[in-house]
């Protein structure tokens, strides 16, 4: 993420304010990283849904999957993906959030899993 926020410094630093097209292009590559530390494998669109799909060794833990559920009633949540119905106009702000949401779903599932006797 430093490296990031090097290269947008940079880019500032240059040429001033760049488009929001390049603003734009640095959120998604934060994101992208942001997801590899997650344990979050592929995003994509798939019939006016985002389909997020985890890494290898990478699950939801059911009881955990339940409460998500209960909280995001509008999503659909799987062990090794999660389909999120496209609800704001800012997607990749949504995205942002749901990511973090997810991140940390996936660490507490791994602690029970490895809890676990």
């Amino acid at each position: 993420m430093q490296e990031v926020q090097r290269i947008q410094d940079e880019l500032d630093d240059r040429f001033g304010d760049p488009p929001k097209q390049v603003w734009h292009l640095l959120a998604i590559l934060r994101l992208r990283i942001r997801c590899r530390e997650l344990g979050i494998d592929q995003i994509m669109l798939e019939k006016r849904q985002i389909v997020i799909r985890f890494a290898q060794g990478f699950r939801l833990n059911p009881t955990i999957r339940q409460n998500l559920s209960k909280t995001y009633k509008n999503h659909w949540f799987a062990a090794d993906h999660v389909r999120l119905n496209i609800e704001s106009p800012r997607i990749l702000d949504f995205v942002e959030d749901m990511v973090e949401v997810i991140g940390k779903a996936l660490k507490s599932s791994l602690q029970l899993q490895k809890a676990k006797p």
